[in-house]
């Protein structure tokens, strides 16, 4: 089954983490062992906030809601990378006129 298209832009300032799986011994001399751990061990993760409309932000929170935290999709990054994302969590502000959605987007390898 081809993944959705999430086609909604975060706002400029959003922020981007690097997280890597790593393996760590450290030696009573100080000495460190730093092991990789499997072929996708460098992920990024994205902190995002979207503002606009009631209704907009609606249709985002409709989409992140059906995927559920579990179901991937595709996403084009703020550096114009499309990379595959599942978000776990976000949360809604509403204002009068305008709301705002911040969700984290974690890359996933399938």
């Amino acid at each position: 089954m081809e993944k959705q298209q999430f086609i909604w832009h975060p706002k400029f300032e959003s922020k981007k983490n690097f997280k890597s799986t790593v393996s760590k011994q450290a030696f009573d001399d100080g000495y460190e062992l730093r092991l990789s751990s499997g072929f996708n061990w460098r992920k990024y993760e994205w902190n995002l906030v979207f503002e606009n409309t009631r209704n907009e932000i609606k249709k985002i929170e409709d989409f992140l809601f059906k995927h559920g935290g579990k179901d991937s999709f595709k996403w084009l990054s703020p550096d114009g990378d499309e990379v595959i994302v599942v978000c776990e969590d976000y949360n809604t502000t509403r204002r009068e006129g305008m709301s705002s959605l911040s969700a984290t987007f974690r890359q996933v390898f399938e």
